[in-house]
């Protein structure tokens, strides 16, 4: 009787710590936001350049399911022809979110002001870990000079 009840003791916590999930996660570091700035520096020097499809592989494959390659394009041409060429880009927030563990996942986001040869405009600029590479999720610009004529 007394095997028999550390038989089930033992199965019961096997059972427990098998269907439990071990994560940790860190918000905000700065390590984690210099590997992110990385990729949006690099995004920066192509959009520079004016190389719009040498951008495409910096962005995450989920990107691409809904969205087309020419419509990116699109945005980058009329960014170009409203604002200019990038004079400057200062990082004015971040926030990052990384969990290792059982499930993993890395969410990061840059807000950028940058200075532009027409105006100034913020770029939010989304980013995932994918396939244990840091890819552009989302990319959002605002600006005033959208507008004018």
């Amino acid at each position: 009787m007394r095997n028999l009840k550390t038989l089930f003791g033992t199965l019961a916590l096997a059972a427990l710590l098998t269907a439990c999930t071990f994560t940790t996660s860190r918000t905000n570091s700065e390590e984690d936001r210099n590997a992110a700035e990385k990729v949006a520096n690099k995004l920066f020097e192509i959009l520079k350049a004016k190389n719009y499809d040498a951008s495409y592989s910096l962005f995450s494959d989920s990107l691409w399911v809904n969205t087309k390659k020419e419509t990116l394009k699109t945005l980058f041409t009329y960014s170009y022809d409203k604002l200019g060429d990038m004079q400057s880009d200062s990082l004015a927030d971040w926030q990052t979110r990384i969990v290792s563990g059982t499930t993993n996942s890395a969410d990061y986001q840059l807000i950028y002001k940058n200075h532009y040869q027409k105006g100034m405009a913020e770029v939010d600029i989304v980013l995932t870990g994918e396939k244990g590479r840091i890819k552009i999720l989302g990319y959002h610009i605002k600006s005033d000079q959208f507008l004018a004529k």
